[in-house]
């Protein structure tokens, strides 16, 4: 008998500690979801706050974002202007150097020494002024014939001279900070 009475007296033990533990759970969950309802109102809260910055940032980013995409363009266009205006600008003085040159040979071949001494005196101080550019005059006569340098406009046959050597130059080329701007007219040898 005394092993029923234990029996029942753990079982009773056992239910009222488990109704005291379930009301003691009731009650520490109603407070846990009090105290997750007030996080929550907090998180809702900070995360208002949150986005209303978080906006306010993004829409400073944006605008910033378009000035300099508006600024690249802009400069991207003032380039491209530049460089259409530079490469006129060379043109230009390339076709200045070409109508001194004919005005050199004119002096040269109607005996106007006065004329061609000047040009001469001209040319040099151009030619200054073209290396403070960077605009230089492809070299030609006397060196072998490259393509990235000369166009090959007509072909003699001389046996004193090396083959695909430059023998004329019918057109002067020019090369601008490295980049051919126009290539020397040229005629070579081919033996």
């Amino acid at each position: 008998m005394m092993k029923i009475s234990i029996d029942r007296e753990l079982k009773e033990y056992y239910k009222k500690k488990t109704l005291e533990y379930d009301e003691n759970v009731n009650e520490l969950g109603g407070s846990i979801i009090s105290i997750f309802e007030d996080l929550k109102n907090i998180q809702k809260k900070s995360v208002m706050q949150g986005v209303m910055k978080d906006e306010q940032v993004q829409s400073i980013y944006r605008q910033k974002l378009a000035d300099l995409e508006s600024k690249e363009i802009k400069d991207n266009n003032e380039i491209k202007e530049l460089k259409k205006t530079e490469k006129l600008f060379l043109k230009n003085i390339i076709r200045i150097l070409d109508e001194l040159e004919r005005l050199k040979e004119y002096g040269d071949t109607s005996g106007n020494e006065k004329l061609s001494k000047t040009l001469e005196r001209n040319f040099k101080a151009i030619k200054k002024y073209m290396l403070e550019l960077e605009l230089l005059e492809i070299p030609t006569v006397g060196l072998l014939f490259n393509e990235n340098y000369h166009d090959c406009v007509d072909i003699k046959n001389d046996s004193e001279k090396d083959d695909f050597e430059v023998l004329e130059v019918l057109r002067k080329g020019y090369v601008y900070k490295g980049k051919v701007i126009r290539a020397a007219e040229v005629i070579i040898n081919r033996i």
